[in-house]
């Protein structure tokens, strides 16, 4: 069975980007500030806090040993992002009006802490929060039950200055995102560039078209919620889309390719010097600085057009909302570019060799850390990964979903070699804990290798990092040839294979 263009699309589009292996992932709302929020939403938006303490109603403190080790984000996704002492979290929150706030559900990481940890207290306040207030700086969240819990200001480092506005972070991917965000709108509104309704839907139905040409029910499996994202991430795709073309035009230069479309890396590189000579964005950190500039120009990670061929020339002639088909070519994994991941045309090459069109569900994730040792699904059918013989990969993740590109080069005995995921798009519910589905969806970028036996699919991490074991699916073993007895020399091989 082909893959869809509705699947193809919606891989692109529904979801967050995790198998990107470059600077960041993609930026999901470039060109979208935050004053298309509530304006009570506003005042939170952006803004990180560590744990001061929580007051019972008997006006007993609970004092955390280490308040950075308790902290909360709100990020403009109406996402949030917490530590609670050894455990991470992250969840969904909304203020609708002045000094009102609630939190979704959390999915957050079930480590043991040690003890006098606060983890627990911490934890079981955020579903009975309904509003917060501002004072001396700090900010008190208020629980229905009269607890309440008070923050201060994280204390975060000048990261970068861009266009005047201070970029204040630890983390070098989100100084990249924030940077390359304000850059590209002020660019975007420089030449112009602008989405219409009317591109939006001609853009989709050209998708759906393909699907209905093709036959898969694809569309008939989209929520509502799904069909509202399509339409509202559309409009990011065809933007930078017209970004891309617009600064190729300006500068010109080598195209590459990429699983999600054309870039012109040569133009992005031209395009951001110029900026940072102008003084328009400062990095003020030399690590952070190295991070921000290996994409543009480390020329050997990239697979680039030939020069001068037919190919390269009309790369950005038709609009991904006109074209008559999407084209299929089978491309060499690369990372995606930061911020610039949401262009049209991922496509999907045919798989040959013995997992092409096979089923499998997890049996176990084997850490080469001590400190997480094996983790094995309460439910092994919830887990679920299904590689198509055209290059495309279906997974279930508890109570997700994730969709991508998949390749494989058989060693010559036929059950193992080395195996790679594409980017890999997820839907974004919040699985009740404990849930292996943010794991699995992060590993993935870093599967190298594969290893058949016992009737089990064996795939490894970089580095050692681990092995994911997969079983057949019931009733879809199929001819998959397997190794009988363990054999050490290809137990090495493999783990070779994940050592790059």
């Amino acid at each position: 069975m082909k893959i869809s263009r509705l699947s193809l699309l919606l891989t692109t589009l529904l979801v967050v980007i995790v198998g990107s292996t470059g600077p960041a992932r993609a930026m999901d709302q470039a060109g979208e500030s935050t004053t298309s929020q509530p304006e009570a939403q506003q005042v939170l938006t952006g803004t990180r806090w560590q744990l001061v303490k929580i007051i019972s109603t008997d006006n007993k403190e609970d004092i955390p040993g280490e308040s950075s080790a308790y902290t909360l984000q709100f990020l403009a996704d109406g996402t949030m992002r917490v530590q609670a002492d050894c455990n991470l979290g992250n969840g969904s929150w909304s203020s609708t009006a002045p000094g009102q706030l609630e939190f979704g559900q959390i999915a957050a990481t079930q480590a043991l802490c040690p003890p006098g940890s606060l983890h627990d207290r911490y934890m079981a306040q955020f579903p009975h929060i309904r509003s917060h207030l501002f004072a001396d700086g700090h900010l008190f969240l208020a629980t229905t039950n009269g607890i309440k819990v008070e923050f201060k200001p994280m204390s975060l480092p000048l990261a970068a200055t861009v266009l005047g506005e201070e970029v204040r972070t630890d983390d070098a991917d989100e100084m990249q995102r924030a940077v390359l965000t304000r850059l590209f709108d002020r660019y975007a509104e420089a030449q112009g560039i602008a989405v219409t309704a009317a591109e939006i839907d001609a853009f989709v139905e050209n998708m759906r078209r393909g699907m209905r040409a093709e036959g898969p029910t694809a569309e008939d499996d989209l929520t509502p919620e799904e069909s509202a994202q399509v339409a509202q991430m559309g409009r990011s795709m065809i933007r930078q889309w017209k970004l891309n073309r617009a600064l190729h035009r300006q500068y010109g230069g080598r195209i590459i390719f990429q699983q999600l479309g054309p870039e012109p890396l040569d133009a992005y590189r031209q395009f951001l010097g110029e900026r940072q000579a102008a003084g328009n964005f400062t990095i003020h950190r030399k690590d952070f600085e190295d991070t921000f500039w290996r994409y543009f120009r480390d020329d050997s990670s990239h697979d680039f057009y030939e020069p001068g061929s037919t190919e390269e020339a009309q790369a950005f002639n038709t609009p991904p909302w006109e074209r008559a088909g999407v084209e299929t070519r089978k491309q060499p994994a690369s990372p995606a570019a930061p911020g610039v991941a949401e262009t049209a045309g991922m496509v999907a090459g045919e798989t040959t060799g013995p997992l092409a069109g096979t089923s499998w569900r997890l049996v176990r994730f084997q850490s080469m850390d001590d400190a997480i040792g094996e983790i094995v699904p309460g439910d092994p059918s919830a887990y679920t990964m299904t590689l198509s013989a055209d290059g495309s990969v279906q997974m279930q993740l508890n109570c997700n979903r994730a969709m991508g590109t998949w390749s494989v080069e058989p060693a010559s005995d036929g059950i193992s070699g080395a195996f790679t995921f594409g980017p890999l798009a997820t839907t974004r519910a919040l699985c009740p804990p404990p849930s292996m589905d943010d794991r699995i969806a992060r590993d993935a970028q870093w599967v190298r290798g594969f290893l058949l036996r016992d009737g089990q699919l064996h795939l490894s991490l970089m580095a050692d990092g681990g092995i994911y074991s997969w079983e057949s699916a019931p009733g879809d073993a199929g001819d998959v040839p397997f190794a009988a007895e363990p054999d050490p020399e290809l137990e090495d091989a493999l783990r070779a294979v994940g050592s790059d």
